[in-house]
């Protein structure tokens, strides 16, 4: 198996660190990002010169040049592309910030496709190449409250990819969408809440939510170091997935609101044909 060149946003801990730590464990190099590249550090210590740490804030377009251009200067291209940094968010959608708001679609949806647009030149000039974006089990999870705009940024994402995935794939690229469940991370712990108050309209709705995943931040029954190597196994198939679910309670979640779906179509079935000519 050859040598690949992996470029990984947010690695600085939790499922970054875990897709990154996979493919260097198998000899691969990565070029890893992080806000504070202190982090990052680490990695390279114990991989050597295999790692490139960059400095990025993944909503600052010339962070976002720099780390691509300095990437492919360094190892020669980029195979890879993981758009694994995000923010977490926890609100109603009627008490939630136009700030926060903002700042989640620029992190979650901006973010990822500005890095795309960059990558995407030289993977067409490679005439390959593979994409990864990270979204989130709450694109699946109908039953889910109080983190309305994370999962919006997350769903837009994904739709974004499904249509780059057919228009780059005559190109010899591959576009996937990693949905993982719940991960041992510290994801929930660093999630915006917006605002500190909540109305009471939603004590028994998005604010219950909230209290519960504020509470229980590390409880998750996901293993990151796990995810990375079910990735870096997708990532080599020679027919990669075009959606990874990760995660016994993932599967449940997609499965049952993929039925749940089925059943609602069938239900009105009938009024939805009457509307054609």
């Amino acid at each position: 198996m050859s040598t690949m060149t992996w470029l990984i946003t947010g690695a600085s801990s939790g499922l970054g660190r875990g897709i990154a730590r996979a493919a260097l464990l198998h000899g691969d190099r990565v070029a890893v990002t992080a806000r504070d590249p202190h982090k990052l550090e680490d990695l390279a210590d114990q991989f050597g010169d295999r790692v490139l740490p960059l400095p990025m804030e993944v909503t600052d377009p010339a962070q976002r040049h720099a780390v691509v251009a300095r990437t492919v200067q360094e190892f020669g291209g980029i195979d890879v592309l993981v758009n694994n940094a995000g923010k977490g968010h926890f609100g109603s959608v009627e008490d939630s910030t136009s700030e926060d708001i903002s700042l989640l679609f620029q992190t979650n949806f901006f973010g990822p496709v500005g890095m795309i647009r960059e990558v995407l030149p030289h993977m067409r000039k490679a005439g390959k190449g593979m994409i990864v974006n990270t979204s989130s089990m709450g694109v699946m999870f109908e039953g889910a409250t109080g983190n309305a705009y994370y999962v919006a940024s997350k769903a837009a994402l994904e739709m974004l990819s499904d249509v780059l995935g057919n228009e780059v794939e005559p190109l010899g690229i591959h576009v996937m969408i990693l949905e993982p469940g719940a991960f041992r991370t510290e994801f929930r712990a660093a999630a915006i809440q917006s605002p500190d108050t909540q109305s009471e309209a939603y004590e028994k709705t998005a604010t219950a939510s909230m209290k519960y995943l504020s509470e229980n931040p590390y409880n998750q029954s996901g293993d990151p170091a796990k995810a990375g190597e079910a990735l870096y196994v997708a990532v080599h198939m020679n027919q990669p997935p075009k959606v990874l679910i990760l995660g016994k309670g993932m599967i449940e979640v997609a499965t049952k609101t993929l039925d749940d779906r089925k059943a609602e179509i069938s239900k009105w079935r009938r009024i939805a044909e009457s509307t054609d000519y």
